[in-house]
């Protein structure tokens, strides 16, 4: 993502899903809860899967909401359109020969 605009809005579109659900503060508990060289219990296991999915579905939902901004941003261009069109063309003629034989 090249687009600064862009950018700033999936920051700013994820920032709030971080802060209405307070991840960053359930991430803190849990690794202040973890001990070093333990394995984590059954509770800490869900918390963490759990801040895992609400974090990838903020990021999706961000993404989601951002992608349309530049659709369709490139311009036509008839340099490029009139070669793809005899490429175009010239695939499906070889197809079809190949079907037929």
């Amino acid at each position: 993502m090249d687009r600064p605009k862009t950018v700033k809005s999936y920051q700013d579109r994820h920032r709030l899903t971080v802060d209405d659900c307070s991840l960053l503060a359930r991430q803190f508990n849990l690794e202040r809860s973890l001990l070093p060289g333990a394995p984590l219990t059954e509770a800490q296991s869900l918390e963490a899967e759990c801040l895992d999915d609400l974090h990838t579905k903020s990021m999706l939902k961000a993404e989601r909401k951002c992608r349309h901004l530049f659709t369709g941003g490139a311009c036509f261009s008839l340099k490029v359109a009139e070669p793809l069109a005899v490429l175009n063309f010239w695939e499906l003629v070889i197809v079809e020969s190949t079907i037929l034989i």
